[in-house]
């Protein structure tokens, strides 16, 4: 199936545009694209939650993107204190849905809960 179909179907499945869907050839890939595309070296960062998948931090290092961490919580919840006291200009947050490595899902919730 050529690309362009790909990103359609899937775009159709997900209720977004074809144009808000990325094809890449791995996981790896994805992340470093989507850093590259949202953050600038030296002057944003990224916050994520490990234990997460490890190419966050490859990536923003490579990259020259401030890496910012909240570690989960012993029970492996997010720490939203902990995310909400991070939180300051950064153009991306990373939410793993669900959270490495016990499998518990992020919600709309939670991410709202860091917000307000």
């Amino acid at each position: 199936m050529p690309a362009k179909a790909v990103i359609e179907n899937y775009a159709q499945y997900a209720g977004v545009k074809p144009e808000q869907v990325l094809v890449s050839r791995g996981a790896d890939e994805g992340i470093e694209l989507v850093i590259r595309a949202f953050c600038e070296p030296g002057k944003d960062a990224i916050l994520y939650c490990p234990p997460t998948y490890g190419m966050y931090s490859v990536s923003a290092e490579t990259i020259g993107v401030e890496r910012r961490t909240v570690p989960a919580l012993e029970n492996w919840q997010l720490d939203l204190q902990g995310i909400s006291d991070n939180l300051t200009a950064q153009k991306w947050y990373s939410f793993v849905a669900p959270i490495t490595p016990p499998g518990n899902l992020s919600t709309r919730w939670i991410c709202a809960r860091c917000w307000s």
